[in-house]
């Protein structure tokens, strides 16, 4: 986008200098990097202008949609934590029927602990 930028700047500085009504003669523009009319550079810079127009409404399109995903992903984010509380709180319930020997042997109190771990991050 930046040379079409770029491009267009360029040739409205033309389209200032000639500043005519009518087309120009060739050695008028004979001096410029683009040697044209000015029916021309103007056809150029509305083109330029015209596209310009495009890319944004394209970048608009594209962060309404990337908002639209980041509100998604951030709602599916918070069911699955709220998902990951709750089974950790049946884990821990469900804990109190197994003797201290299958706690310890299956890490009861590690497994815990990165589900703690894992809720604490940042989402």
């Amino acid at each position: 986008m930046s040379d079409t930028v770029e491009r267009l700047r360029e040739l409205e500085s033309v389209e200032r200098e000639l500043a005519c009504e009518c087309d120009c003669p060739p050695e008028a523009t004979a001096n410029y990097r683009y040697a044209m009319t000015c029916a021309e550079a103007a056809d150029l810079i509305t083109a330029l202008r015209a596209e310009v127009e495009d890319l944004g409404n394209r970048l608009h399109h594209v962060h309404r949609l990337w908002a639209n995903n980041e509100h998604a992903l951030r709602a599916e984010n918070e069911r699955l934590r709220t998902a990951l509380r709750d089974a950790r709180e049946c884990v821990q319930a469900w804990s109190g029927y197994a003797s201290e020997y299958f706690r310890e042997k299956h890490d009861l109190a590690g497994d815990l602990a990165r589900i703690d771990a894992a809720l604490e991050e940042k989402p």
